[in-house]
């Protein structure tokens, strides 16, 4: 049983995941976040909240994101680094 304490956890945590895959691949890619912000349509600051773990991204943004970087959805929620 997940109690709600635990989802709380859990959240943060992938928040926490994702944003720094993000940040990561597009780091690898030499993008800066106003580049990305320009290949997806998205805000900076957005960008920046997403890399930080502060907001919930959208499965929507995430592909955008995804293909915009050039890697796999899933990439961007694993534990480890796929050069």
């Amino acid at each position: 049983m997940v109690l709600k304490n635990d989802m709380n956890v859990i959240d943060y945590d992938i928040k926490q995941k994702v944003g720094k895959n993000i940040r990561y691949y597009r780091l690898q890619k030499g993008l800066t976040q106003i580049n990305l912000a320009k290949l997806t349509g998205l805000r900076q600051t957005y960008i920046s909240e997403v890399e930080r773990g502060k907001i919930n991204i959208s499965i929507l943004n995430i592909n955008l994101i995804s293909e915009s970087l050039d890697v796999p959805v899933y990439i961007l929620f694993l534990d480890d680094y796929i050069s």
